[in-house]
């Protein structure tokens, strides 16, 4: 195996990675501050749901939509009770064949780019001066490799809370941005559902891009610029996913302090 190959496969299972863990790390957050809101204001704890599952349920949408799968049935607000929270879906037919596979892969994941990229919108929205240094985090992100992996995620947190100064306080935008942020974040969060519609591309997709990098390492100067794509695509994808992480741990620490103190 030459050098292109294998740099190749370690960026292909980087994204793959990235998406995994901060899947994993989301789901752990989220629902144990769910849990800890909804023992003090049972059902009115899941509320903060109709405004972040929307936005969830449009990021399948998206996907389903771009890959030519056949949108069946669509709803966007959940059903909430005093337990929990559910019923929105986005139910679709994939095509047959790799695309389709590519499909459910994408879709099943969709909520976990579309949610932070709607933040980030709202945060250029409504508080200029966040998305400005979070802009520029995103823009001086090195080629990322398993050593600068952390180094990423800590410019993230040190960009938002860094920005963050005591005057924001008092103001409504601010609020109002945390508002709409924090339930969107928490969207992150992938269902049983959409993991099953992932899992069923995943094999696949896996296959795909090992056969595909495969026949690129013979072509050493289009496996460079593929390459060099990957590189800056995992890097985006780690801040975008950092940017999620940030209102996430808001969420989990605020819904700690709730529990111990009301």
């Amino acid at each position: 195996m030459n050098e292109y190959f294998l740099t190749y496969c370690f960026y292909v299972g980087l994204l793959l990675t990235l998406l995994i863990v901060f899947g994993f790390g989301f789901h752990w957050l989220v629902i144990s501050g769910w849990k800890n809101f909804s023992k003090k204001f049972g059902a009115y704890a899941f509320v903060p749901r109709l405004i972040g599952t929307p936005v969830h349920e449009i990021g399948h949408l998206i996907f389903a939509v771009l890959t030519g799968s056949k949108v069946k049935r669509v709803k966007l607000f959940p059903k909430i009770t005093r337990q929990n929270s559910g019923g929105a879906f986005v139910e679709f037919t994939p095509k047959k064949g790799l695309l389709g596979s590519l499909s459910c892969f994408l879709c099943g994941i969709g909520p976990m780019i579309f949610c932070p990229s709607v933040i980030m919108v709202l945060m250029y929205e409504l508080t200029p001066t966040l998305f400005q240094s979070i802009l520029s985090v995103f823009s001086h992100v090195s080629i990322i490799d398993k050593d600068n992996v952390w180094d990423v995620i800590f410019n993230v947190l040190q960009g938002f809370f860094g920005s963050f100064h005591v005057n924001m306080l008092e103001e409504w935008r601010f609020w109002f941005f945390l508002v709409l942020a924090i339930p969107i974040a928490n969207e992150c969060v992938l269902s049983g559902a959409d993991i099953k519609n992932a899992g069923k591309g995943f094999l696949m997709l896996v296959l795909l891009l090992v056969a595909g990098g495969f026949v690129l390492s013979f072509f050493p100067e289009v496996s460079a610029i593929v390459i060099l794509g990957l590189a800056k695509a995992a890097g985006l994808l780690l801040c975008v996913l950092s940017l999620a992480l940030v209102f996430n741990i808001i969420y989990f620490f605020t819904g700690k302090m709730v529990s111990l103190f009301l």
